[in-house]
């Protein structure tokens, strides 16, 4: 099944003339998503987020997760900047 591109598609930019780049990686990684941040947000995203967080994981399991892969990675860095410097 082919679909039919319109002529602001073929030009590659948006319909309503913004531009459809995406922000550069560099900018996700400098967010922090620590409870200080996220406070900040306006009352529903806030409240959106925390309901999602809770409802998607009660017990906390996956914020545990993502923490020891978080330090794993940092570990292994330490580990092969030690190696380097043999």
């Amino acid at each position: 099944m082919r679909i039919a591109k319109l002529p602001w598609m073929k030009s590659g930019g948006s319909r309503f003339g913004r531009s459809t780049r995406r922000p550069s990686p560099g900018l996700w990684h400098r967010w922090l998503s620590g409870p200080e941040h996220i406070n900040a947000l306006p009352y529903p995203l806030r409240t959106y987020i925390h309901e999602s967080e809770t409802r998607a994981d009660p017990a906390g399991d996956v914020a545990v997760i993502a923490f020891l892969k978080d330090s794993v990675e940092a570990l292994q860095v330490g580990i092969h900047e030690l190696e380097s410097e043999k």
